[in-house]
């Protein structure tokens, strides 16, 4: 499965990726406010901020999930999803990305 795969994959199936976008908006958007008024960045460096955020995100899941996996990104996807339902992975991350908090 490739890692774009894995991220269609969790947003047919869950809402992890949506709420950890929404927390990584809000984060960036509370930090920025902090800044000083000169210093702040407007909403276009914000949003493509919290996209590499998200990519990070995902990129760590799918590294995490192929080590446990011990399959190359080229297996098949059935294996991924398998692996995914039998450990209840999309439950498990949507629980910590709820409590998630970036500092």
């Amino acid at each position: 499965m490739s890692k774009k795969e894995l991220e269609e994959y969790i947003n047919r199936n869950s809402h992890v990726i949506e709420i950890f976008s929404e927390k990584a908006l809000e984060y960036q958007t509370d930090k920025n406010n902090n800044r000083f008024e000169n210093k702040r960045w407007d909403e276009v460096k914000i949003a493509h901020t919290v996209d590499r955020m998200v990519n990070a995100f995902i990129e760590d899941v799918y590294q995490k999930l192929r080590s446990q996996i011990k399959e190359n990104r080229f297996a098949p996807k059935w294996s991924w999803i398998d692996f995914m339902i039998k450990n209840e992975v999309l439950d498990k991350m949507e629980e910590s990305v709820i409590e998630i908090k970036f500092e």
